[in-house]
């Protein structure tokens, strides 16, 4: 009997293996000022800072819209636009973010709006069907090429609720930890990773225990953050209470170039995941997704 299935598209290291900081942002303090909102009527929309609405009680930027009359919908746009920032010699870049919804959304979509000189505008549509929930923080990562610029340009990102025509519909987005990391010239990772599981890096050694099955197959949703070729598929059939796959590499992890790791997991239900290093130590971090 099969339990579930996971979906890798990717390990990655995050911020400090994959490339330098061009822009931070946390929210533990208020810069709800520096953004601005669109939509009509302006008065069903509301930008505001939560100094504990971010993951354990730090900041957040609080994003909301509501329809009020049901007859129409409505396209509630918030963004701000950052200055002074040194894109020399950045091509490509990845932006990383964490969302949480306030309650849940009601006829809603969320897009991403983004502006980078060269490479211009851009949206990325329905992130509310990559994970987005309101118990936790999901993290997205998304990459932009044909950047180009100097040493004091701006840049412009931002979201999106694309609120239906119901009475009501709408609801609350949470906004933190925003990074945008100069991925140029491959990012400096080390030689172990990042871990893609595209041809070109093949082969990958899995060991499966207690009724975990891993293989690598074509990506069978390549949408949202996960546009791979590839992905590793971890299956979980009957065995232990806890079975899964471990992945031999190719080279020892340098910890002197980071020390943090993302994964894109896609799940088929409600299931926690664990992530395992054993160079140097049993180190283990459990999230739980919810499918």
């Amino acid at each position: 009997m099969k339990n579930f299935i996971l979906l890798v598209g990717a390990i990655l290291t995050s911020i400090s293996l994959m490339g330098q900081d061009v822009y931070t942002e946390d929210f533990n303090t208020d810069t709800s000022g520096d953004w601005t909102k669109a939509g009509d009527p302006m008065d069903e929309a509301s930008i505001s800072w939560s100094a504990t609405g971010g993951d354990a009680g730090s900041g957040a930027l609080v994003l909301s819209g509501t329809n009020t009359d049901g007859v129409n919908g409505r396209g509630f746009i918030f963004e701000v636009i950052n200055s002074g920032i040194d894109f020399t010699d950045v091509t490509d870049v990845q932006l990383q973010f964490d969302l949480k919804t306030d309650g849940a959304l009601v006829g809603t979509a969320v897009h991403l709006r983004t502006n980078f000189p060269g490479a211009g505008f851009a949206e990325n549509f329905d992130l509310q069907t990559q994970g987005l929930n309101d118990a936790t923080f999901t993290s997205y990562a998304l990459d932009f090429s044909s950047i180009s610029g100097g040493a004091s340009e701006s840049f412009t990102y931002g979201f999106v609720l694309a609120v239906g025509a119901g009475l009501d519909f709408g609801g609350s987005l949470l906004v933190e930890n925003v990074r945008l990391v100069d991925m140029s010239g491959g990012g400096g990772s080390s030689s172990a990773f990042p871990v893609d599981f595209e041809d070109d890096g093949a082969p990958y050694t899995f060991g499966d225990f207690g009724g975990g099955t891993s293989t690598i197959i074509d990506n069978p949703d390549a949408s949202g953050i996960n546009m791979s070729a590839k992905v590793a598929q971890m299956e979980k059939f009957a065995g232990e209470t806890f079975g899964g796959t471990t992945l031999t590499l190719d080279a020892n992890i340098d910890y002197a170039e980071g020390q943090v790791f993302k994964m894109k997991v896609w799940a088929s239900r409600e299931v926690p995941v664990t992530f395992k290093l054993e160079q140097g130590g049993d180190i283990t971090r459990i999230v739980n997704h919810t499918g």
